[in-house]
């Protein structure tokens, strides 16, 4: 399971931020940021046919884990805010528009 944080005075500090895991049903919880280029992560989204590919929505654009959130690559270079998913399909709410990716966030 996987848990999006943000910098926001109400959710709490900065040094807080980012994407957490747990593999224990939530008993631990460990930051799993590396490559995350801003750690404010406002939704995240998890591919249901492979949980390997999660993707982050950051003020800094979109990023992409194809390992479980062990390393992060952004694929989006514009702020985003939600994630929807329809199908094979994935939108994104960015400062831009609604795009959508047919490719689990490759492209």
């Amino acid at each position: 399971m996987y848990a999006g944080a943000s910098e926001m005075p109400w959710w709490g500090p900065y040094s807080q931020s980012g994407v957490f895991k747990t593999t224990d049903g939530g008993k631990v919880w460990y930051r799993v940021n590396r490559g995350l280029g801003n750690p404010s992560v406002g939704a995240l989204w998890l591919n249901q046919s492979d949980p390997d590919i999660v993707l982050a929505a950051t003020p800094a654009g979109i990023y992409r884990s194809a390992d479980a959130g062990t390393s992060w690559t952004r694929v989006y270079n514009v702020s985003a805010y939600a994630f929807s998913s329809s199908e094979d399909t994935v939108y994104a709410a960015t400062g831009q528009g609604v795009p959508a990716s047919t490719d689990s966030g490759i492209s």
